[in-house]
């Protein structure tokens, strides 16, 4: 099994609908493919976990990297796994644009979502990945 976390921008910021079109052909083509992860969007930021074999993660993320919706796309780690984070969800998504945070989300999952700029940290995309696993 295989992690591949990233950071992009949006082309444009992205209204409720694109987000909700994205996340249908994610979870598409990641059931298709047996990936699962996490999606976050900060205003404009994209956060992505993609869990899988190895080929289909590093083929999936080849095609993301072509995506006219985002650009500055950064790996912010690749890890082998044990055991999948997300092993539930083809993929995960969550708006976390501070005007669509959800109440009860941790103190430390706040603070970290306010520093976008450190999401291309390693040690703070695991904080995330481990926070939202549980949610």
């Amino acid at each position: 099994m295989f992690e591949l976390a990233y950071t992009s921008r949006a082309s444009e910021m992205m209204a409720p609908n694109q987000l909700e079109e994205l996340l249908a052909e994610a979870i598409e083509f990641n059931t298709s493919h047996d990936i699962t992860g996490l999606l976050l969007y900060n205003d404009g930021i994209f956060f992505q976990v993609l869990e899988g074999e190895e080929y289909a993660v590093r083929n999936l993320f080849a095609n993301i990297k072509k995506d006219f919706r985002h650009y500055d796309v950064r790996t912010i780690y690749e890890q082998s796994l044990v055991q999948r984070h997300f092993k539930d969800w083809s993929m995960r998504f969550y708006n976390v644009s501070p005007d669509q945070r959800q109440q009860g989300h941790s103190d430390i999952i706040h603070t970290k979502l306010n520093e976008t700029e450190n999401w291309v940290m390693p040690s703070t995309a695991m904080v995330l990945v481990d926070a939202f696993q549980h949610l």
